[in-house]
């Protein structure tokens, strides 16, 4: 349903590997059974990545089958759920551009109406940051095609702009059932802030600020069974020490991150976060000696390239 748990936006910086990730994500839905053989797989991203999206999926996770369809194709599928409801082409690849004509989003709209509910299986929007203005014809799509969905994942390494309803329209399209009004959603952010900071000072060991600024935190906690005795052997800790150690400061991280009302919908590293943990290689020259037949064709393709380049001037 597309008010479902199974929502997530990733707005990882650029470079931290969302498209990965996203594979990721899939494989492991696909090995769990959660997502079937029948089952429909929908990426939607702008025209210029569409053949990179199918090339990461082949190349990295082996999944040979992802179709990019032109607006012909589209129809023809779209067309072909409605008089059948069949999908004939499981793994489907959509550029933004084309599937948020006010044509396809008709054809969409009733595939909806036949199948009486969500008929997507997994829905990834890349750049979603495109969708952020709610009154474009792309945020009117955004909305139909997750209404559309039972699981989605939404990607943009710039999901902020200037205006904090930016954010919010995202991850209104995300999970609509969760985030209903924008009223609601600044009630929200000041809570967010607050659990931020917190973070903040934990990782960086200033325990004066931590100890102001988890206190109004506490109120969170009263009524909640599940978190709070956790957070109240972790308040009282930092009550009364001066430093934590690693394993301390990832398990009191965790903790405030149950307080985040968006956690379980918004993930985002930043690549010096990630770089952290990078693998370092060491670059060596290796020296190799050719054969004379090795030689011989090394030279013809110097000699065939050097004449290329010539003639192209």
């Amino acid at each position: 349903a597309n008010d479902s748990d199974e929502r997530l936006l990733i707005a990882d910086e650029v470079g931290v590997g969302k498209t990965i990730e996203s594979g990721i994500i899939l494989d492991e839905l696909i090995s769990r059974g959660d997502i079937g053989p029948q089952d429909f797989i929908l990426i939607v991203c702008p025209n210029v990545l569409t053949k990179k999206w199918r090339d990461e999926m082949f190349f990295k996770f082996g999944m040979d089958d992802f179709t990019v369809h032109n607006g012909r194709t589209l129809e023809e599928m779209l067309s072909l759920f409605i008089n059948t409801e069949r999908i004939n082409i499981k793994h489907s690849i959509v550029s933004e551009q084309t599937f948020r004509s006010e044509k396809y989003q008709e054809l969409l709209e009733e595939c909806r109406n036949t199948a009486g509910g969500p008929f997507i299986k997994m829905l990834i929007v890349d750049e979603c940051h495109h969708y952020r203005n709610s009154d474009t014809n792309t945020h009117k799509f955004g909305e139909l095609v997750s209404s559309c969905s039972e699981k989605v994942l939404m990607l943009s390494a710039t999901p902020f702009n200037l205006r904090s309803s930016d954010l919010y329209n995202q991850l209104h399209i995300l999970n609509p059932g969760m985030f209903q009004n924008e009223a609601e959603f600044e009630q929200l952010k000041k809570q967010i802030s607050a659990v931020n900071r917190c973070i903040s000072y934990l990782r960086n060991g200033d325990t004066t600020n931590l100890r102001k600024e988890i206190q109004p935190l506490c109120e969170l906690t009263r009524d909640n069974v599940y978190i709070g005795d956790k957070f109240d052997r972790m308040y009282s800790n930092i009550c009364n020490e001066k430093s934590f150690n690693v394993k301390e400061i990832t398990e009191y991280e965790h903790i405030l991150n149950m307080l985040n009302p968006v956690s379980s919908s918004f993930t985002r590293t930043l690549k010096r976060d990630a770089l952290e943990h990078r693998v370092t290689r060491e670059v060596r020259t290796v020296e190799v000696k050719y054969t004379e037949q090795e030689r011989h064709i090394y030279d013809k393709f110097l000699d065939v390239n050097l004449m290329r380049y010539q003639m192209e001037g």
